[in-house]
């Protein structure tokens, strides 16, 4: 069923991002999969079963024709907080960046469009690459840039995918008999589905060395200015002071890699 945040009589269990908004910093959420998945989700949300990614999953969903199960308790339709991106879209977050359109798309009990509902927490709802480079960094920000999971860069050549061993039958009997044939050597090539896909990673904020007593310094202060302005306490960057205290969460697999900043 795989919970999200909660605990086994499922009662609420505050998280990491909760407890940085909490205490006064920026949170943003980047991923590569749908904002909804499980692993975003955990930093922010509260559901019973990972499947209710949105208001109609809420409620009951299929996946591949297998039943899920439903969060009523979570429902706004029972009073509950909501689906997992109506909760991430009232959580305080700052920037949440990665696919799920379908979900935004999806029509709340007030009668609006998660998207709509988005706009009303103040929230900019981009979803190509060039709205999200014009975008006002002055509001939170959600981009959403396909459907569900992001295109991946690369593909094997023509479309190949990947292939399974071939196998003798004597083999199969044992692992130490019979022979193995391994599929020929897969090359890359560019995916076409990634075109329009905005890398979600600026070459502007990449890091340099760690600097004094282990924080990580940005390489061009002037760009940084330039391009987020004023963020607060009276000092440029969008993290805060020249230098940074950076708490980042990089999981990565085969389909994901996010990132969790947390920045003073």
């Amino acid at each position: 069923m795989g919970r999200i945040a909660t605990d086994i009589d499922d009662r609420d269990v505050m998280t990491i991002g909760e407890r940085a908004i909490t205490a006064g910093f920026k949170v943003g959420l980047v991923t590569t999969s749908s904002l909804t998945d499980a692993t975003p989700a955990s930093f922010l949300s509260h559901v019973s079963a990972r499947s209710c990614e949105g208001p109609e999953e809420v409620l009951g969903s299929t996946y591949y024709g297998i039943p899920q199960p439903a969060c009523l308790a979570d429902a706004k339709d029972n009073g509950g907080p909501g689906s997992i991106i109506e909760q991430l879209v009232s959580s305080g977050a700052s920037v949440l960046l990665g696919g799920g359109q379908k979900f935004l798309a999806q029509t709340t009990i007030d009668n609006e469009t998660v998207a709509a509902m988005a706009a009303r927490y103040r929230f900019q709802v981009v979803s190509s690459a060039s709205a999200l480079a014009a975008a006002n960094f002055e509001q939170p920000l959600i981009g959403v840039f396909s459907e569900e999971t992001l295109a991946v860069r690369w593909r094997g050549t023509d479309g190949r995918i990947a292939e399974a061993t071939e196998t003798s039958w004597l083999h199969n009997v044992s692992d130490y008999l019979g022979d193995t044939k391994e599929p020929d050597v897969m090359d890359c090539e560019p995916n076409p589905e990634y075109a329009g896909t905005p890398p979600l990673a600026d070459r502007d904020m990449s890091w340099t060395a760690a600097g004094p007593n282990g924080t990580l310094q940005f390489p061009d202060q002037s760009k940084l200015q330039a391009k987020w302005g004023l963020f607060h306490s009276g000092v440029f960057g969008p993290f805060g002071n020249y230098q940074y205290l950076l708490l980042p969460l990089c999981i990565a697999s085969s389909s994901l890699r996010l990132s969790l900043c947390l920045c003073l």
